[in-house]
């Protein structure tokens, strides 16, 4: 079997012990967090057998401390006692440890409550015990009922009660302590108290059986995961043992390997040094310009250079041959070229004086053309100015139309307002008829009160005085009125005069109103054929603008023209030159390829 293969499969038997001792490492650390949940049950366990015990012998201590001594403390300690076992109290904080016993010293709590109040039956629940062991809990229970109602008739009887026909304390009578001391003392309660006690010794000896097992078990679990482990460690030893000594010997094959390549690559390179040297004689030869020498051909490596300089020699013969043709063409054509050059310089000098012609009288074009830009700028700003003083004016038309229209709405509602003061003045002219009316009437009313008043005598004479005074009163009506009716006919003729003067001022507005408009109307012609001439001279001034960038343009494009028919010149006069070098440059290399020795067969 081949060495390689043989350290995979250590390498797999060594990877598949590692995983079978990862394995047993974690079924040992479960076992041992069995073992620490088992015993923390163990103690949760004996805590709640020992914590039964301990109540019920303080609940004992609590009923004869209060027989004893009367005090009425002693007996809520021994209620406090029951509460907390049926969870119907807080337990007191580490319930577990001494706590009773300094109560009873001196009445306090040593340690807070925890706030918690659960009862000892919940409580052996979660310490996980078993059904017959909480079988034991509910029968010393049911057997600590007797108990404490021989300690309730204890206490009833110290307080001068007792039992009645029914079996209710509510017979009263002078309290009995000798009564209350021998139910407390005497051998029927210590009876009881032996009844309670053997569930709870059984409940103790079951949990301590049961806790033990389950000990046992794990620690007897855990020594065999420690055998295997050990057993695991071993072999992983040995494996590495093995794996290593596989490797050294795979190693030291190498090495035998690796000398025996070196001896034959010396070989190698000893035949290779050869050929080397008998290349380079080649190579020197062909440097000395020998193109019909051959390097040798082997079959190592070095013969594929052979072939490749030998290939090279060839076909460099080859080119040189082909160089020496070539060259002499190019002599040829060269001359031709530079009697081509001549023709083409005159022509390029007489074409440059034309464009030279040119470009003076572009410039002189551009001149003008940036004149008339100038001149064309300046009209459209005063375009522009005109057009802003047109729209000024054509604002104050528009304004003044609009106040000749307030001032005709104004004049038209003061002529209403005047008409109808002339129709008040009319009914006013009424109503003073009336009054007249009734003036002439009282003056007859007045004449005949006097007749009547002459005609009574003397009997009538206050009334006579009566009558003259309503006749004085008519008369001055009378006079009243006239003198109103006066007022309110010259009210009537300014009135009319006042409308007159009105209407002719309204037909003034309304012919000045028309002719504002039509004012206004002609400065808005004015302004459109004023914007027309503006957006004209704007397009000649842009028109203008163009035309001076391509004037500016051309003339650079013309100049550009003449630069480049002189570099043109240039270059041909150049190009000159170079043909003639070209020509000395072909004989030379005419005379440098004649120096190799070339194969006929080239």
């Amino acid at each position: 079997m081949d060495i390689k293969k043989w350290i995979g499969a250590v390498s797999v038997l060594i990877a598949l012990l590692l995983l079978a001792t990862g394995f047993v490492l974690f079924s040992r650390l479960n076992a041992v967090q069995q073992q620490e949940k088992a015993n923390v049950e163990r103690g949760l366990s004996i805590q709640v057998a020992q914590e039964l015990r301990q109540s019920s012998d303080d609940i004992t201590l609590a009923a004869r401390s209060y027989i004893m001594t009367g005090d009425k403390r002693y007996e809520q300690h021994f209620n406090d006692i029951l509460a907390i076992r049926a969870g119907e109290l807080p337990r007191p904080e580490a319930y577990d440890n001494i706590y009773w016993d300094f109560v009873f010293a001196n009445h306090a709590k040593p340690r807070k409550d925890s706030g918690v109040a659960i009862a000892i039956n919940k409580l052996a629940e979660e310490a996980g015990l078993t059904a017959e062991e909480m079988g034991y809990i509910e029968d010393s229970t049911t057997k600590s009922q007797n108990l404490a109602q021989l300690e309730i008739q204890a206490f009833n009887a110290l307080k001068g009660r007792f039992e009645d026909v029914d079996g209710n304390y509510a017979r009263i009578d002078m309290p009995d302590r000798q009564m209350a001391v021998s139910l407390l003392f005497g051998p029927e309660y210590f009876q009881y108290k032996a009844e309670i006690m053997e569930p709870l010794a059984k409940l103790y000896n079951s949990v301590q059986a049961r806790t033990s097992k389950a000990l046992a078990d794990i620690d007897q679990r855990l020594a065999s995961l420690n055998t295997w482990f050990v057993v695991l460690v071993i072999m992983l030893l040995v494996a590495a043992a093995v794996l290593g000594y596989l490797v050294y010997e795979y190693g030291q094959r190498e090495v035998a390997e690796r000398q025996a390549a070196q001896k034959k690559a010396e070989d190698e390179n000893e035949q290779l040094n050869d050929s080397v040297i008998r290349i380079l004689e080649a190579v020197n030869s062909l440097s000395q310009r020998d193109l019909t020498v051959r390097a040798p051909v082997t079959e190592d490596v070095i013969g594929t250079v052979s072939d490749s300089i030998n290939l090279l020699a060839v076909e460099t013969a080859r080119v040189l041959k082909g160089v020496t043709e070539i060259a002499g063409e190019v002599s040829n054509v060269s001359d031709n070229v530079h009697a081509q050059a001549e023709q083409v310089s005159d022509s390029s000098k007489k074409e440059r004086e034309t464009v030279q012609h040119s470009i003076d009288t572009l410039f002189t074009a551009t001149q003008t053309m940036n004149q008339v830009a100038a001149l064309a700028e300046q009209t459209n700003q005063s375009a522009v100015q005109a057009t802003e003083v047109t729209q000024d004016a054509l604002t104050t038309v528009n304004r003044t139309v609009e106040g000749m229209e307030s001032i005709r709405e104004t004049i038209s509602e003061t002529e209403k307002r005047i008409k109808r003061l002339g129709e008040r003045s009319q009914e006013i002219s009424g109503i003073v008829n009336l009054i007249n009316t009734i003036s002439e009437r009282t003056h007859v009313l007045a004449l005949n009160a006097s007749m009547q008043a002459a005609v009574a005598g003397e009997a009538g004479r206050g009334f006579a005085v009566v009558a003259q005074e309503v006749q004085q009163l008519a008369e001055s009506s009378r006079n009243a009125t006239e003198q109103i009716a006066t007022l309110v006919n010259n009210i009537q003729i300014e009135t009319n005069e006042t409308i007159n003067t009105v209407n002719h001022t309204i037909s003034q507005v309304v012919e000045g109103s028309e002719q504002a408009q039509q004012a206004g109307e002609q400065m808005r012609r004015t302004q459109a054929i004023t914007a027309e001439l503006v957006a004209s001279v704007q397009d000649i001034a842009e028109a203008s603008d163009k035309q001076k960038v391509m004037s500016a343009e051309l003339l650079e494009a013309v100049q550009a023209i003449g630069e480049s028919a002189e570099q043109s010149s240039r270059q041909i006069e150049e190009q000159n030159k170079g043909t003639e070098k070209l020509q000395e440059a072909a004989k030379n290399l005419v005379e440098s390829v004649n120096v190799f020795k070339l194969p006929d067969a080239a």
